[in-house]
């Protein structure tokens, strides 16, 4: 499967009694990661983190670009024709 044909999606997981909170980002796949939240961070710089780095983790050089779903954050990777537009 082509990687650019893959969406990640990326999950908030509450602290527990011997873990702090995380930020899931896997793949309908099975391809995942899990980091810890970064407080420094806002909300969506975390859930961006977690996907790029699941991203680094496969080697898959496109960029992505995401928005909010109901339970986190949806990620596509962007096809390089995109990289010819230009903003106006």
């Amino acid at each position: 499967m082509n990687s650019h044909r893959i969406g990640i999606m990326t999950k908030y997981i509450h602290p527990t009694d011997t873990k702090p909170s995380r930020v899931k980002a896997y793949t309908e796949i099975g391809h995942k990661i899990t980091l810890t939240w970064d407080s420094g961070l806002d909300q969506f710089e975390n859930h961006e983190k977690a996907a790029q780095a699941l991203m680094n983790k496969m080697c898959w050089k496109e960029r992505i670009i995401g928005a909010a779903i109901k339970d986190g954050y949806a990620f596509v990777m962007l096809d390089k024709r995109f990289d010819k537009v230009k903003e106006s």
